[in-house]
């Protein structure tokens, strides 16, 4: 049956990119070049439209529909509807804001579906939330799908970090949890890897190139934040809290030093600009093929080893101990990066202006 799954949900995704595609022009819903994007021609951003749409109609077709399914999707829906009006009419990230935290809700309190405890951190019982078990859900929600917006910045890089997630959670729960879940993780599996054969434009020939847009990266942070959390929490906690970090490891650690950064060059955390991990490496003269490939090494190995954490069973505080080296061995490489990309970016300009002043003499 995965193979059914997987092969449905790839090839309706494939039908969905290819009938939205030619629509996109007419409503305006394209992604052009400018001072921060320097892809060629104007791009339709269609790619988690078509994803969510095959997810809707095959769960609703193939699974039975249970209160977490229905809440789901629907608050899904809404984390799509306002990334496709974002998308189209750039709209205030407070608003963007309010919005996802009211689909966050939605999973609170319709589907029982919060952060009750963060797990035994430190060696010394339970982390129960109490309280503030509301409001820190609505701040984790908030951050992951931040946190793959921010960093869907060159081709292929959100849809790859995002099917690394879903695989490694795939693994790690597919023996302990129903059917239903099993075919929700398999659908995005499958439509991510027909997303990514047109955003990578691998049969530019055949099929058109195609983003995710802000629609399909807000989806995308949004389901595996809410598997994440009804995975790691009693009545179903399959999963340590900590475990749950290394699969997205990679979008989360490049949100929070990026923001750092920001805050300290007194900007808000929101700012957009091109200082995340995959703009150093192109400043660093590393191409898009490799900066790629790179990240999406880092990502499969970190989200590697938190399955193997799961399988041998490592005690919390271990895994959260290794989690803070790997965030400060990146954040501190990332700075210095950062610093020696600038050097060679200024060096290629100066080349520039000096060869352009001596050719016009």
């Amino acid at each position: 049956m995965e193979y059914i799954y997987l092969s449905s949900s790839f090839a309706l995704t494939i039908l969905g990119i290819l009938w939205l595609t030619p629509l996109t022009h007419k409503i305006g819903l394209t992604d052009s070049p400018c001072e921060r994007k320097h892809h060629e021609g104007s791009i339709p951003l269609v790619g988690g439209l078509a994803i969510h749409t095959t997810v809707v109609v095959v769960a609703l077709l193939l699974i039975p529909v249970s209160i977490e399914l229905l809440y789901m999707l629907i608050a899904a829906s809404l984390v799509v509807f306002t990334g496709a009006l974002d998308d189209r009419y750039d709209i205030n990230f407070k608003i963007r804001l309010v919005i996802q935290a009211i689909a966050a809700l939605i999973i609170i309190y319709g589907a029982d579906n919060k952060l009750t405890s963060l797990g035994n951190l430190f060696g010394f019982g339970e982390i129960e939330l109490g309280y503030l078990s509301v409001p820190i859900t609505v701040i984790a929600f908030l951050s992951i799908i931040n946190a793959f917006n921010m960093i869907d910045g060159i081709d292929g890089l959100a849809g790859g970090l995002a099917l690394i997630a879903f695989i490694a959670m795939y693994f790690t729960t597919h023996n302990a949890v129903s059917d239903s879940t099993q075919t929700i993780l398999l659908l995005f599996i499958g439509s991510l890897l027909a997303y990514l054969m047109f955003n990578l434009h691998i049969f530019p020939n055949h099929l058109p190139k195609v983003f995710l847009g802000d629609a399909g990266s807000n989806l995308l942070g949004f389901v595996i934040c809410v598997f994440l959390v009804r995975y790691t929490q009693e009545p179903k906690a399959i999963l340590e809290p900590t475990t749950a970090l290394w699969f997205v490891a990679i979008p989360l650690i490049d949100m929070v030093t990026t923001a750092v950064r920001r805050v300290k060059h007194k900007k808000s955390p929101f700012f957009p600009d091109r200082t995340h991990v995959h703009h150093i490496l192109l400043r660093a003269r590393f191409s898009k093929e490799a900066s790629l490939l790179i990240i999406l090494a880092i990502s499969s190995a970190l989200a590697g080893a938190g399955v193997i954490f799961y399988t041998i069973n490592l005690i919390p505080h271990t895994s959260l101990l290794l989690f803070m080296a790997v965030f400060f061995i990146y954040s501190s490489t990332i700075g210095k990066a950062w610093k020696v990309s600038k050097a060679i970016s200024r060096k290629e300009t100066l080349k520039k202006i000096l060869l352009k002043s001596a050719g016009s003499r």
